[in-house]
């Protein structure tokens, strides 16, 4: 399998996007990859891995499953209820008592030999039902 040259040459990659993650809930957040020209960019003997960490390079907190449908171009990216539960509470954000930055993720496809990150950015807490 060679890395598509759409993933490794698009200069949007990786997509800025911040995630809000409620917690005790499933988090559940697709991702389409498409060429230039809006086909579907076939993603078949690639593998995905996801992680939130603290920091940039810090202490890992949670991980995500990665997975995709082959030649449909959908990243699924989810994080279970129980591995939400390891991201620390780290205190409300100043304006919104249930909401606290919890630090940042990135999303990766790889071939085994390339790897591109295809969105990355902050991981927000929100805790508390809101029904």
């Amino acid at each position: 399998m060679t890395f598509p040259a759409d993933i490794l040459g698009d200069p949007t990659l990786p997509r800025a996007q911040d995630f809000t993650i409620l917690v005790g809930d499933s988090f559940l957040f697709p991702v389409s990859l498409v060429t230039a020209a809006g086909a579907a960019i076939d993603l078949t003997g690639l593998t995905g891995t996801g992680e939130v960490r603290d920091d940039f390079g810090g202490t890992l907190l949670a991980t995500f499953s990665v997975t995709h449908n082959d030649e449909g171009g959908i990243v699924s990216i989810y994080l279970s209820p129980a591995n939400a539960a390891l991201i620390p509470w780290l205190g409300a954000t100043p304006g919104c008592a249930n909401s606290a930055p919890a630090g940042v993720f990135s999303i990766r496809l790889s071939d085994g030999t390339d790897a591109r990150t295809i969105i990355s950015g902050k991981a927000w807490l929100v805790r508390g039902a809101i029904l």
